[in-house]
């Protein structure tokens, strides 16, 4: 945080209508940026291809002497993100013929969940004079999204008497990606698939991303080694991670989670940084449940909007017989619908005994899509379970050749 007291001339100075003591400005700097009008390509080491893009205009990606640049300020009305640094400066001008004293600020970032000082003058007062300001340039870490507000504390002593002016200032800060998680395998070995959706205006340099995991794991990155990934404007990357679990002991309620991850990027002429929430471990536990289910049979890859048959095993754990029914949900938000009859009966099942049932599935999106929706019911007793996990399938374009 820079600091200054500057001095002008009371003639430059325009009283304001409203007859106020002191003016004050709030300005957001704007971040420079590299406008380029033919494609960039960007190497690294020996000559791999990191990315190749058509730029548009506001663009930074590339190296200034391998492509014909012009140096220009992104606008003010740009959006700002999570993980991100910004810059400010907020300038306080003393509008009166005397001179005001013991003149303090203090600037600080709130949000709905915390607040963060910035600057804090009041241990070290100044006097100003007909005509001074009074400029602090300061950059913070946006930590958390949605509304956040410059708050602007202004102090000083009028007529013998302490007086305060507050102001606020609010924007908006939005989340740079969307981040999905996918976890196949069992409680000793699992693939976890990591999803990024880039939701910024600009692309997306990710210079690293890692999984970062409780001691009862060891991690291995199935990703291309020192490859940086190049994602634009609402486009998705994904990276995948085969998590062991290993012999040492360990508390079992660490395996609750996978761990966070740690992700840095760049974003036209802005480096972020941001750790996620940890992402959540699948339960592996059946032991409170009164049914189990699992799929017995069903192809490693399917090709988009072409049907498919599962074999679901349905086990009940009950003491008590239950009358079950498996149904499979269809709406707007699975990847993978059912394809014909999803309200099945099971029949009255006792303790320890199995029905396979066959279901008939339509994939509507790419990737490696879960299976999920499935719910086991006895209307008897009231029972509902739902089961949102239980295999997942890899979506393809084109027809699979074996």
């Amino acid at each position: 945080m820079k600091s200054s007291v500057n001095s002008r001339m009371q003639a430059s100075i325009q009283p304001t209508h409203s007859g106020e003591l002191f003016n004050l400005k709030v300005m957001r700097f704007p971040q420079p940026h590299v406008t380029v009008a033919q494609s960039v390509v960007h190497r690294q080491h020996d000559g791999i291809l990191l990315a190749e893009y058509k730029a548009k205009p506001g663009d930074t990606y590339g190296r200034p002497e391998a492509v014909s640049t012009s140096l220009s300020l992104v606008s003010d009305n740009k959006s700002v993100y999570l993980g991100e640094n910004t810059t400010m400066s907020v300038v306080i001008t003393q509008n009166s013929e005397y001179t005001v004293s013991s003149v303090g600020i203090r600037l600080e970032v709130q949000t709905q969940k915390s607040r963060q000082i910035l600057v804090d003058s009041l241990e070290d007062p100044k006097d100003l004079k007909a005509g001074q300001s009074l400029d602090y340039l300061f950059s913070f870490r946006l930590s958390e999204p949605g509304e956040n507000a410059l708050v602007c504390c202004l102090f000083y002593v009028d007529d013998g008497q302490a007086k305060n002016i507050q102001k606020f200032f609010r924007f908006v800060v939005d989340e740079p990606f969307r981040v999905d998680s996918k976890v196949l395998g069992n409680k000793e070995c699992m693939f976890t698939q990591v999803t990024l959706a880039n939701r910024c205006e600009n692309p997306l340099l990710i210079k690293s991303l890692q999984l970062v995991t409780p001691p009862v794991f060891d991690i291995k990155s199935l990703n291309q080694a020192q490859r940086l990934h190049l994602i634009n404007p609402q486009a998705v990357h994904s990276f995948a991670f085969k998590l062991t679990r290993n012999q040492s002991e360990q508390d079992e309620k660490e395996i609750g989670n996978l761990g966070h991850l740690k992700i840095i990027w760049r974003r036209a002429g802005h480096l972020g940084v941001l750790e996620t929430r940890p992402l959540p471990a699948p339960s592996f536990d059946i032991s409170a449940s009164r049914c189990s289910v699992k799929v017995i049979e069903s192809p490693a890859c399917v090709e988009l909007e072409k049907f498919f048959k599962v074999t679901i095993e349905v086990e009940c754990h009950s003491v008590r017989p239950l009358h079950l029914r498996l149904h499979m949900d269809s709406h707007k938000h699975l990847s993978i619908v059912p394809g014909g009859l999803s309200n099945i009966s099971c029949g009255l099942m006792k303790r320890g005994q199995k029905k396979r049932v066959s279901l008939p599935l339509l994939p509507l999106a790419l990737g490696v899509q879960k299976l999920a929706g499935i719910k086991v019911t006895c209307k008897e007793v009231g029972y509902s379970e739902d089961f949102d996990n239980l295999h997942q399938v890899c979506v393809m374009k084109t027809p699979i050749s074996m």
